[in-house]
């Protein structure tokens, strides 16, 4: 055994430098969101299906996966804005880049990587009461967001900003979410959460009215077994079944179980809809709901 895995090291050590075993020009390949890469000796680990060994993968928490592909949130249905108000499409220069949620009156939570770049916030709008993406609802004007100061661009750690608005939020049938914290009990992980957007699939398709898709909070050693190194204290993961997915998109957007927000879409696989569990920003992690009570009053 010993023996066998010194080879493969060795074996992947070499493949690096070699064309012929370069692992970039494989489809099945799986990339972190926004082009991070696994190293490569788990890529090459990966593809040739010699890893995470099939104990591991067998401890995923699954359900009866839908029969059908949906292009969007993988494997999702198309949902109303009526079951889901505090739901936003955040867009930059008018377009959509992701998803958020309302907590309050004035403030809206998301994913710190959408933000990352630096933009303006005169450039920076949320739509909402609408589940489609470019039309109806209302159009509120961000007037400034804050990314948590412990944030990491190259990993995703302490990954979610907040947002104030000029306007309000609380017009029409427009309301907030509860956010969880480490005082609440809500049944997770042992029931079904959901998770909601508009993100794009691998075709670059993006679906017009939002999605909504059923997905387990899996067990941490899932999710540090799957994503070996990645996965800190500000982090769950969610899924793993394969044809269901958060991706490209969705980032942002909340996950919900039992009426909470427990989590914010942050990353995963950039190949999306595999057999790996996407992840989370841990909103009960006590330095994020922190930081959000700190900068909003919620």
């Amino acid at each position: 055994m010993k023996f066998a895995l010194s080879f493969l090291v060795v074996f992947a050590a070499i493949c690096v430098g070699v064309q012929f075993c370069d692992a970039s020009t494989t489809a099945d390949i799986v990339y972190l969101a926004y082009h991070r890469r696994q190293p490569r000796l788990f890529e090459l680990l990966r593809k040739y299906l010699i890893w995470p060994p099939d104990i591991i993968l067998a401890d995923l928490k699954t359900y009866s996966p839908a029969e059908k592909f949906s292009p969007f949130i993988v494997g999702g249905d198309p949902t109303t804005i009526d079951a889901f108000p505090y739901q936003l499409s955040l867009r930059y220069a008018g377009n959509h880049i992701c998803g958020a949620s309302i907590i309050s009156n004035k403030w809206a939570v998301s994913a710190a990587h959408c933000l990352d770049e630096g933009f303006s916030p005169a450039w920076i709008t949320l739509r909402g009461g609408s589940p489609h993406r470019i039309e109806g609802g209302y159009v509120f004007h961000v007037v400034e967001y804050i990314i948590h100061e412990k944030y990491e661009k190259e990993t995703f750690n302490y990954d979610v900003t907040v947002l104030r608005i000029s306007e309000n939020f609380l017009i029409d049938f427009l309301a907030p979410i509860k956010l969880v914290d480490n005082t609440i009990t809500t049944g997770c992980p042992d029931q079904l959460a959901t998770v909601i957007g508009w993100g794009t699939a691998e075709d670059s398709y993006v679906p017009l009215i939002l999605q909504e898709l059923q997905v387990l909070i899996q067990p941490r050693k899932v999710c540090e077994a799957v994503w070996i190194e990645q996965i800190t204290d500000t982090m769950i993961c969610a899924g793993g079944v394969v044809g269901e997915d958060t991706c490209n998109g969705d980032s942002g957007g909340p996950l919900i179980c039992n009426g909470y927000q427990v989590g914010i879409v942050s990353w995963g696989s950039r190949k999306c809809a595999i057999e790996m569990p996407a992840v989370f920003t841990d909103v009960a992690n006590v330095e994020i709901r922190d930081f959000i009570r700190n900068k909003t009053g919620v």
